[in-house]
Parts: structure tokens; C-alpha cells; sequence
């Protein structure tokens, strides 16, 4: 009955030790997993989507327009695009340092009646775009030199 005891301690102890290892190299591979770890803001963004809630100065900023969506998504080699409740756009994008740049933004050009100031006013704030935060389903991406920001939820969870 001892060595049964002893043989269940030690497969224990090496599946133990096994499940610690494999949650070492997982801590690794996955950024973000490790509480002191922070992951790197560029891999974050990476396939995610965003519906824009509101814009401009902290504090008094301005809702999206009823019955419109404005989003913005990231893809794989530093390409974005989305929507500006109107027309559809496109940019490379650039994240170093807590900050995000969008370059190349081109549009489409409909025209869409009570709806081209805010378009007007985001695809600005795109290409004026400085610092940003990524926080649980919340992306906040400053403009016009800090003055203003860009207040996003991300997609699905709006």
C-alpha cells in the first residue's frame, strides 16, 4: 500500500512540475498573460475593431451620430481601415512609443447629406493622430496635438 502512496506522489509531483513549465513557456509566448509584464501595444492592436462612441475636447466630447457607425479596424502589416459612416477608407499605420500615426489615408468619396462634418472631423483626427491607450474594450487615440481625443469601444462590445 506504501509504494501506491509513493507512486500517485510522484506522478503528481511530475505532472506538477510539468503544468508549471508549460505555464512558464506560455507566459513566453503570450504577451500580456503575466501581470508585470506589459504587452506590446503594436501586437495588441493587431486584428481588432473599433466603433468610434465620440470625439473631441475631454470632457465635452461629441456623440457619434444616431443611426451611424464609425469604425476603424487594424489589420496585419501595419494596415487599417473602416468606416466613417458614409464612406470607407484605408491607411498604413505606425505604433511606437504610446504613440499611433496613420499615413495614406485614402477615402472614397460619396456624399452623404447631414453626415460629411462628422466624417470630415474624424478622418482630421486620424491624421492628426498622436498618443493612445488600450484598455479592456476601450481605445482612446489623441489628436490635434493632444487637445482632443478619439473614444472607441471595441467592436461587439458597444
Amino acid at each position: 500500500m506504501e509504494s501506491m502512496d509513493r507512486r500517485w506522489t510522484y506522478v503528481t509531483l511530475g505532472l506538477t512540475i510539468v503544468l508549471m513549465a508549460t505555464c512558464a513557456r506560455l507566459a513566453e509566448l503570450v504577451p500580456g498573460i503575466v501581470g508585470d509584464r506589459q504587452p506590446d501595444p503594436e501586437a495588441a492592436l493587431v486584428n481588432t475593431e473599433w466603433m468610434l462612441a465620440s470625439y473631441g475636447g475631454p470632457g465635452a466630447e461629441t456623440p457619434v451620430l444616431e443611426e451611424t457607425e464609425v469604425t476603424v479596424w487594424f489589420g496585419a502589416e501595419s494596415q487599417a481601415g473602416g468606416f466613417t459612416g458614409c464612406n470607407t477608407f484605408g491607411a498604413a499605420y505606425v505604433v511606437g512609443d504610446g504613440s499611433l500615426s496613420f499615413r495614406e489615408i485614402i477615402a472614397t468619396e460619396i456624399a452623404c447629406p447631414g453626415l460629411m462634418e462628422q466624417e470630415r472631423e474624424y478622418l482630421e483626427a486620424l491624421r492628426t493622430a498622436g498618443d493612445f491607450e488600450l484598455t479592456d474594450y476601450r481605445l482612446r487615440i489623441w489628436y490635434d496635438e493632444g487637445e482632443r481625443v478619439l473614444n472607441f469601444v471595441a467592436a461587439g462590445q458597444g
